[in-house]
């Protein structure tokens, strides 16, 4: 039936409604505006998206997945989906013993280098199938690949005689579907997955912009206009990299300009060190002191690293001398024999 593809990401408050008529005549909506200036839409998506609102969260698509390029090219193109098992990386996985490659599990490798249906273990590079050149999205065959697929595809012949559910929901990432990414994320036991590759493209959304970036200071500009952050452009201070998300702003042409400012790689935090001295002599050949130090050390980044945590530090000592004259120990020592 066809889905819907945002151009902008939504912002708060806002919701997606539609009017459109199936190849059946079957019309939902308004398609033309009617005298009463009343439009009647569809509701696809409410301006609070929780997964109780069951209807528009199961219409959500989350099994496209999006490349940092765009107009990707098939040569040269590698994906791979690894399971990690503990310190270990594997392209298969085994409920039963026997290893069942990813890519067949999900669906993404069902015909071999000679266009026959037959597993070879490799990504099936179909376009508008699989992928999406133009866009640059990866497209799996079924709305949850990580999540019920694994589970039916254990679940039927000639896995059915064996089956134990309890061994297959090991594998299986439902939550990434079926709640929101908070809970999604506290599903640490089966967030196993890893997907990987390298491609080449016409345009890239990503652009590296290296350490120490000044937070705040990005501006991305396209033909002399703003963009605006968070809508157009998100920026990843950590990384350092920026992705670009306006679609004009990335055909080949567009005058994009990024500027922003760096911290030196080898400057120095603000240090200060201060120190005070006082001594007092009561009477003559005594001697009574003091000293205070305070070392003030900040840091370069609000996201302090292990060891470069800011110091605030204050001592204090106290020393004391004095001269006495004894004549008498030397008289008594020249006394001895």
């Amino acid at each position: 039936t066809g889905y819907i593809t945002l151009q902008k990401n939504l912002q708060q408050g806002q919701a997606v409604a539609a009017a459109y008529r199936i190849q059946d005549g079957t019309q939902y909506g308004n398609l033309v505006l009617p005298d009463s200036g009343n439009i009647v839409l569809k509701l696809v998506r409410p301006t609070t998206l929780i997964p109780s609102y069951t209807t528009a969260w199961r219409h959500q698509l989350r099994n496209i997945y999006k490349l940092p390029g765009k107009k990707i090219k098939k040569e040269g193109f590698e994906l791979k989906i690894f399971y990690e098992d503990g310190a270990e990386k594997k392209e298969s996985i085994n409920p039963f013993g026997k290893d069942e490659k990813l890519f067949t599990i999900i669906g993404l490798d069902k015909k071999n280098a000679d266009e026959v249906f037959q597993p070879d273990g490799y990504f099936d590079y179909l376009p508008n199938v699989t992928i999406n050149e133009a866009r640059g999205e990866i497209i799996f065959p079924t709305l949850d690949p990580f999540g019920k697929t694994i589970f039916n595809y254990f679940y039927k012949p000639p896995h059915q005689t064996q089956v134990d559910s309890e061994k297959i929901w090991e594998y299986v990432f439902q939550s990434v579907y079926d709640s929101t990414v908070t809970f999604a994320n506290d599903d640490a036991k089966r967030d196993d997955y890893v997907i990987r590759g390298k491609y080449t493209a016409e345009v890239t959304s990503k652009y590296p912009l290296g350490f120490n970036v000044v937070e705040g200071s990005v501006k991305v500009t396209q033909g002399g206009s703003t963009l605006v952050q968070g809508v157009d452009y998100t920026v990843d201070y950590i990384l350092g990299e920026i992705i670009i998300r306006k679609d004009d702003a990335l055909v080949p042409g567009a005058d994009l300009k990024i500027s922003y400012e760096q911290n030196d790689l080898f400057q120095l935090a603000s240090k200060t060190l201060l120190g005070a001295r006082a001594e007092f002599e009561p009477f003559r050949g005594t001697l009574l002191g003091s000293t205070l130090l305070n070392l003030n050390q900040e840091t370069l980044s609000d996201k302090v690293r292990l060891g470069e945590e800011p110091t605030n530090n204050t001592m204090i000592g106290f020393d004391a001398t004095s001269v006495i004259s004894t004549p008498f120990v030397t008289t008594a020592l020249n006394a001895l024999p």
